[in-house]
């Protein structure tokens, strides 16, 4: 299930609670029981995906550090029977951080998030999330923000497009 979150529902406040559909294990589960993914290439794309969106909010909560492997820190990442990746719980997020956490981890990244990236400026940031977030944070994620795409754009000069970008199949 994914936290429940404060909406507007017909004109009333309201908690909005997600469930995820054909849930199989957290990713927590899978290391310790050592299961591997049916398609390592979709499942690599989907953990890069991840990965980009982790470091754009600062998310804390899912640190890649190899002694945090097996750190119950991964089981807000949920896996469907069809190895579908589901985000979730993101209270370690928006930090004021200026940098990126770990960009030596952050080797590919989908296509249309660049896109997205290019696309968001600090505009839409303050209109989206100003309600929500301090002026420190969003000034923090619209600067990691512009490093994931020069990493990106490092990337793609150093190693070519086709060796960073790739496609996500669209969600069910």
């Amino acid at each position: 299930v994914v936290p429940s979150v404060e909406r507007v529902v017909n004109g009333r406040p309201a908690s909005v609670i997600w469930w995820v559909d054909d849930f199989a294990m957290n990713e927590l589960d899978r290391r310790r029981k050592r299961i591997d993914a049916p398609d390592p290439d979709s499942w690599g794309r989907q953990v890069q995906a991840v990965r980009v969106f982790d470091e754009l909010i600062s998310n804390t909560y899912r640190d890649p550090a190899p002694p945090l492997y097996l750190n119950s820190v991964w089981d807000n990442l949920l896996i469907t029977t069809d190895w579908t990746v589901w985000i979730t719980d993101h209270t370690g997020a928006f930090r004021t951080r200026q940098v990126l956490q770990d960009p030596e981890t952050l080797v590919r990244c989908p296509r249309s998030l660049l896109g997205r990236l290019r696309d968001l400026n600090r505009a839409r940031l303050r209109q989206t999330l100003e309600r929500y977030l301090s002026s420190q944070q969003l000034d923090a994620l619209h600067l990691r923000r512009t490093l994931l795409i020069k990493h990106f754009d490092d990337q793609i000069a150093r190693r070519g497009e086709s060796a960073v970008l790739y496609d996500l199949p669209p969600r069910r």
